[in-house]
């Protein structure tokens, strides 16, 4: 996803009461060669919330296209990473955050005309457990 959504998103968690990292870091293979990696296989930044907010939840948020919502949210319910025996459902991965008390969030931005709107897709244990 180009930077810019991202960048976006990171402001926009900002303005709203948070820390925001980024989850995502290059991985060298062979050859030299390096490739990014999100957190877990499905994260690009973490919200952290700033003492006195209202939210004392930590948010993991995977940002994408407006367009790219529903796929991405497709991936983290059927897709698995890590390999041989340390492969693991993005599925659990995101329960599991949910379960320690963080919420899962798919994140997605287009231009419509001069605004920008934001799509979320917030999972629910509901959901991860179906």
């Amino acid at each position: 996803m180009p930077d810019s959504t991202k960048i976006r998103s990171r402001k926009v968690w900002r303005k709203e009461g948070y820390h925001v990292l980024n989850a995502e870091f290059f991985v060298q293979i062979g050859g030299g060669r390096k490739v990014k990696q999100d957190l877990f296989g499905m994260i690009d930044l973490v919200a952290l919330p700033l003492p006195g907010s209202e939210s004392a939840a930590v948010v993991f948020i995977q940002v994408t296209s407006w367009a790219h919502v529903p796929t991405r949210r497709r991936k983290i319910l059927n897709e698995t990473t890590g390999k041989g025996q340390w492969e693991v459902p993005l599925r659990d991965l995101a329960s599991s955050l949910l379960r320690g008390g963080s919420l899962v969030l798919v994140e997605g931005w287009r231009k419509k005309g001069t605004v920008w709107e934001r799509r979320q897709h917030w999972f629910t244990e509901e959901e991860l457990s179906g």
